[in-house]
């Protein structure tokens, strides 16, 4: 296995005033209160533009020589439905309605993960909660402040143009009150995965999962922020064999970063003992995300660059991380 990573995160969402980004234009955790609430309440939830990494994939050709691209994302939003609809995912220009014939693994409690979506017109999409039962979200019992969430989308009739990837969708913080904040820190799980640039085969086989221990440490009156990511674990997928588990040596550093209202990006960098694990030539990292909850409560997004292979691979890696106090 050639263990050669890129990390991507492309952009959408409204900007806010105050040089911060609220919950899709809408407002901010002060008076939408938690996602779980927000989202009961009708509010469609979207990411903020440091907040979604997406891929495309390019299903028409063979397995093996499919390509994987990153992209600006076209996951717009999630919300409430009416009816027998109990989520709408805005996606690819078209809402996609799930009732509850497609929760998978519901329990005996009630909770559910996942709803996937296969229809006659050729349509497959597929969305997870990836650190809170989905259905904590979408019921309104959800006590977090940010909701990691993974996403699918496929049409038979445009095999070329398939996207898949990751979302935070919260309530932002007001970036007015960062003010009353020193120094604060942050601990959580990034979760994501690595797929060939140019010889991807499928999601069921040669997937790389990978999680990593997230930490982050913002210094308010200075306006900045840095962190790592440590404990890189991955998971290799493929259908029908059992899956293969390892670790992965060394971190990913997230240098220091300045804090622009409620959003933070800059650059990261895999260490020598990652390079060397991932048997990299070249890494290029960058990072963003937000602050969410009233009194920043948490510190979520995602992470990007570029890494090539000493053997002139390339893989696309989608991933996301939340932290909280």
């Amino acid at each position: 296995m050639n263990k050669t990573l890129i990390l991507a995160t492309p952009c959408v969402a409204l900007l806010a005033a105050c040089g911060g980004s609220s919950t899709g234009g809408v407002g901010y955790s002060d008076t939408l209160g938690k996602p779980s609430v927000a989202f009961s309440n009708g509010v469609e939830l979207s990411p903020t533009e440091q907040a979604v990494a997406q891929v495309n994939t390019d299903w028409s050709a063979a397995r093996g020589e499919r390509t994987t691209t990153l992209e600006d994302p076209s996951f717009v939003s999630v919300k409430k439905g009416t009816g027998d609809t109990i989520l709408v995912m805005n996606i690819e220009g078209q809402e996609v309605r799930f009732g509850p014939q497609h929760i998978l693994n519901l329990d005996d409690n009630g909770n559910y993960n996942s709803l996937s979506i296969e229809d006659e017109n050729g349509i497959w999409a597929r969305i997870d909660g990836d650190n809170q039962a989905l259905s904590d979200l979408l019921n309104g019992t959800g006590e977090q402040d940010s909701a990691q969430v993974h996403y699918f989308f496929y049409d038979s009739e445009d095999e070329s143009n398939s996207p898949f990837g990751y979302a935070i969708v919260g309530t932002a913080t007001n970036p007015s009150v960062l003010g009353d904040f020193t120094t604060t820190s942050y601990d959580g799980l990034m979760k994501g995965e690595a797929v060939s640039l140019d010889e991807f085969d499928s999601r069921a086989r040669h997937r790389f999962e990978l999680r990593g221990n997230t930490t982050l440490t913002a210094n308010f009156e200075d306006k900045a922020i840095s962190g790592n990511i440590s404990n890189i674990t991955y998971k290799e997928v493929n259908e029908g064999e059992p899956d293969v588990n390892g670790e992965l040596g060394g971190n990913i550093v997230l240098s220091e970063a300045p804090i622009n209202g409620n959003s933070f990006s800059g650059a990261a960098a895999f260490d020598t003992e990652l390079m060397n694990s991932v048997d990299a030539e070249s890494a290029s990292i960058s990072y963003s995300g937000n602050f969410y909850g009233d009194a920043a409560n948490e510190a979520s997004g995602t992470i990007q660059g570029t890494v090539i292979g000493n053997d002139g691979s390339q893989d696309n890696l989608l991933g996301g991380f939340r932290t909280s106090q």
